[in-house]
């Protein structure tokens, strides 16, 4: 694939064409930009993290596409099959599915199981010490009753 594309000499960009570059060029180019994008002579993306178009243009014509075998297309449209059951369908011709043959999946579900935590065991602090501060008045002897 990336042999199909082709990089203009003389400009230091890696990946394609800067479209503010292109733009600038003349008047009305934006236009014709359009025009040439409109007609897939010109591929224009944007970078999702500095929001900058580059332009990019095939190397050929794009290559005719294949016809279907309409006896693979009427096989194709005839089996409907539940996406519920598509798993437990492969699994019986022998096919492992795909959703599980992919590590990083199994990675993302082995995260989301949390160890519970421990509840750690209390110390035991006595909390009624009432006139702490007075203790003379604890050493002679208590009465007995209170009348």
């Amino acid at each position: 694939m990336t042999k199909l594309w082709r990089q203009p000499l003389g400009v230091d960009v890696v990946h394609g064409v800067s479209y503010d570059d292109v733009a600038d060029s003349y008047k009305g180019c934006e236009e014709d930009i359009a025009d040439l994008v409109s007609k897939g002579r010109f591929y224009v993306v944007v970078n999702p993290k500095t929001q900058k178009k580059q332009l990019f243009y095939p190397d050929s014509a794009p290559l005719p596409a294949k016809p279907l075998d309409n006896a693979l297309l009427q096989l194709w449209n005839e089996d409907k099959c539940e996406a519920d059951k598509l798993d437990d369908l492969l699994r019986a011709e022998g096919i492992r599915p795909a959703t599980r043959v992919f590590k990083w999946r199994s990675v993302a579900r082995a995260g989301k199981t949390q160890k519970k935590k421990v509840a750690k065991k209390r110390e035991y602090r006595a909390r009624n010490l009432t006139n702490v501060h007075m203790p003379e008045l604890f050493q002679s002897k208590q009465p007995e009753t209170f009348n």
